[in-house]
């Protein structure tokens, strides 16, 4: 049996982070991957944290304005033309709708090595239909894929590595600037708890320390490799599972279950 976090839309509606994450916390040291929450970075709020995250009150636009700002950056780097405004928010609110019915996967467990839900590439494809449902466009249905792995992947402790692996050509593919272009989440795996373990400037350090070819590349597209508005997502996910988890009772009786 498949495991889940009930997510109600009241409380979806007051969980959020703001758009500026500040710096600070300890994120994972080379070699060591295995507390990927450092505590919490000031000053995001007064209200109760848990693993180094914490609630912000939000507007029920929140989760949809964070998917709207990675939507208009992946379809730049794509170089294609904008989606019209009612696409945008059709995508967004489409997502929103499936976080609704579906929940987010349970925060992980104190000393587990990931999540106890999954996603079957046949539910991926299910869902991915209802996201871009009348938009024909190949990029759109492979940007709305990541998303919905984003969302509904379960939780990892341990990074899988892919954004440092090589070759036996001696070549990383996550650190090629045409790859990174095809990915919402630029290097890193849409489920790497480096989204969360690391704040900005930190995670910005090791991925520079990790890097396998010329230096230069990532400095000049740092925001495409490394891109600020993925993260901002990833954190807000993980709150809002978090908070879900710990109102379950709320939320049982907002739905009468």
């Amino acid at each position: 049996m498949r495991l889940r976090t009930p997510l109600t839309i009241p409380i979806i509606e007051r969980i959020g982070f703001g758009a500026h994450l500040p710096l600070g916390g300890s994120g994972p040291r080379r070699g060591v991957e295995s507390a990927p929450f450092p505590d919490a970075w000031e000053p995001l709020t007064a209200i109760p944290n848990w693993d180094g995250l914490r609630r912000v009150s939000t507007d029920a636009g929140e989760f949809e304005s964070r998917v709207a700002a990675i939507v208009v950056r992946f379809t730049a780097q794509q170089g294609q033309p904008p989606l019209s405004s009612g696409e945008l928010r059709q995508l967004t609110a489409r997502l929103a709708q499936l976080m609704r019915e579906r929940g987010l996967p349970t925060p992980i467990a104190a000393g587990a090595s990931e999540g106890s839900d999954a996603l079957t590439e046949l539910e991926c494809g299910q869902l991915v239909a209802r996201v871009i449902e009348g938009m024909q466009q190949a990029w759109v249905a492979e940007m709305a894929r990541q998303l919905v792995k984003a969302c509904f992947y379960r939780e990892l402790v341990v990074c899988r590595d892919s954004f440092r692996e090589v070759t036996r050509a001696g070549a990383c593919r996550r650190q090629e600037l045409a790859r990174a272009r095809g990915r919402v989440s630029g290097s890193h795996c849409v489920d790497c708890p480096h989204w969360v373990g690391f704040p900005p400037q930190e995670h910005a350090r090791y991925l520079a320390g990790e890097w396998r070819g010329d230096p230069a590349i990532f400095s000049a597209h740092r925001a495409l490799f490394l891109p600020e508005d993925f993260r901002a997502l990833r954190q807000w996910l993980r709150a809002a599972a978090c908070a879900a988890h710990d109102g379950k009772d709320e939320g049982a009786a907002m739905t009468g279950g």
